[in-house]
């Protein structure tokens, strides 16, 4: 049978090999002699200790060896005259890495032009040299420690950063690290952690306003209530927030969602983001499920917020109960646009009182005479 494969030209194989993980990509060299170089001429690197482990198919040695060829292959002079971009780098190594050579190959990568970088590695300290990387345009980093902020930032081309169990000494850490994302489009942070509980900030540093941000999910960023990163994040169009206490004003938001994953609702937080928000199109309030609710009922506001007479469309509510009534009910009689309420019930929720909930909304009196009530 002819090897119609390997007549392909290089561009088209490295692109093909550029779907599959590192390891697996070396393992095509015992082919021929054809796929020998080939790893080398792949822009993408894919390693995750993990997914060997589940596998089991090889010994853990040989795979670290694999590992430490392939970070060593990046600082090789002949490799690197090639100028071979490394677009796309992704690295989950819990068993750790030799601190000197992860530093030197993948600074050596990111000379290339590396523009996609996802990073769980454990190293005895932090890796702060990445934000010297200025052609980054995508960053993920999980499980990562900063016991220093040695690197000034300068990722001005930066537009999407997602931050999942991150590990800050200091409160101004993020602050530096948000600051020095001036283009950033996309953000993402959940369960950051304080280390050690300690690090309060003082005046010298403070949050700049992220002009160019579109999106934001921020999830439990209470070790950093007292220095809250929305005031950074008012120019968000959409914006998540779960167990976060603070609040903020967004002239341009247009779709809001609570989630209250723990905690009691804060009615006062709700009305006060509803408030702020006056461009608000949609809203999604996500509530913990409960044998019964303990939160604070819902109170009739003074000021009816600006968002219900202007845009405001759609509301959806999850695991509803009849005490939040008066808040679907004042939601209705206030907006003058809204078109949906859609109201996800728990399986507890008795039948009987779902209808009486269902006419008791039917019968409200609204502004809008277009509004469609969803029962889930």
């Amino acid at each position: 049978m002819d090897d119609r494969i390997s007549l392909l030209p290089n561009e088209i194989l490295s692109h093909i090999l550029s779907f599959l993980p590192t390891e697996d990509v070396y393992a095509t060299t015992v082919l021929s002699k054809r796929w020998m170089h080939l790893p080398l001429l792949v822009p993408t690197l894919d390693i995750n200790d993990q997914r060997f482990v589940q596998t089991r198919s090889k010994s853990y040695p040989n795979f670290v060896m694999m590992v430490c060829a392939t970070l060593f292959a990046h600082m090789v002079p002949r490799y690197i005259e090639n100028k071979i971009p490394i677009t796309r780098v992704t690295i989950s190594f819990y068993a750790g890495v030799e601190t000197s050579l992860f530093i030197k190959s993948l600074t050596a990568v990111a000379e290339r032009g590396m523009t996609h970088l996802e990073l769980l590695v454990y190293l005895p300290h932090s890796p702060c040299f990445i934000f010297s990387f200025r052609t980054l345009v995508v960053l993920k980093l999980k499980e990562i420690m900063f016991h220093d902020f040695s690197t000034v930032v300068e990722l001005a081309s930066l537009k999407i950063l997602r931050l999942f169990k991150v590990y800050f000494k200091k409160r101004q850490y993020l602050c530096e690290l948000l600051n020095g994302c001036p283009n950033l489009e996309e953000f993402e942070a959940k369960d950051l952690t304080l280390l050690y509980g300690c690090g309060f900030l003082g005046d010298k540093v403070k949050f700049m306003k992220l002009s160019n941000l579109i999106r934001a999910d921020i999830n439990n960023l209470h070790p950093f209530y007292y220095v809250p990163p929305l005031t950074a994040l008012s120019n968000v169009q959409f914006l998540r927030l779960e167990e976060v206490y603070d609040r903020g004003a967004f002239s341009n938001l247009t779709h809001l969602e609570l989630v209250f994953a723990k905690m009691e609702v804060n009615w006062f937080m709700v009305y006060g983001m509803l408030n702020d928000c006056p461009n608000l199109q949609s809203f999604l309030f996500d509530k913990p499920q409960l044998l019964k609710p303990l939160y604070h009922r819902w109170f009739v506001p003074p000021i009816v917020p600006k968002c219900f007479s202007s845009q405001f469309r759609k509301c959806k509510i999850t695991n509803y109960y009849r005490c939040e009534l008066k808040f679907v009910k004042y939601i209705i009689k206030n907006s003058t646009s809204i078109q949906s309420v859609i109201l996800h019930t728990p399986p507890s929720l008795d039948p009987f009182d779902k209808l009486e909930v269902l006419n008791e909304l039917f019968s409200a009196v609204g502004c809008s005479s277009q509004c469609e009530i969803i029962f889930i």
